[in-house]
């Protein structure tokens, strides 16, 4: 009996390493698309620090911002639509509410900047999640 016990285990053992082995590649098979997505995702706290970026949205920023020392700084264009969000959530306490914006870059280009709160785990508050196309 406590040999089936102990192959009980080890097998659940081995269930639990293959299930977190198949988040983890679900985790890197996420991110490779985010990261070469045509559309920005900036994920941000209320006070404006950066969680998450992908390269998208690191070049749009630094078009927004051509000579900035702080790389992770958000830029005024974005930031409007994002406090807009923040102000909103005292008038509309209750509904969930979608910010968006359209900005001219010096390309000619628009881009059209949405933004929306987004419930993280690892996080006790939510954040900001800006989408950029």
């Amino acid at each position: 009996m406590v040999i089936a016990q102990n192959h009980h285990s080890q097998s659940c053992s081995q269930l639990l390493d293959n299930q977190a082995q198949a988040r983890h590649l679900d985790n890197l098979l996420l991110q490779g698309i985010i990261e070469t997505a045509f559309t920005g995702i900036l994920i941000l706290t209320e006070a404006g620090k950066w969680i998450y970026a992908n390269e998208f949205t690191r070049e749009i920023c630094a078009q927004l911002k051509p000579n900035s020392h702080q790389p992770k700084s958000v830029p005024e264009e974005i930031w409007r639509v994002c406090s807009a969000l923040i102000e909103s959530s005292s008038i509309y306490p209750n509904q969930r509410v979608i910010m968006e914006d359209e900005v001219n870059l010096d390309s000619g280009k628009k881009l059209r900047i949405q933004v929306r709160w987004l419930q993280l785990n690892a996080m006790t508050t939510p954040c900001l999640l800006a989408i950029l196309e």
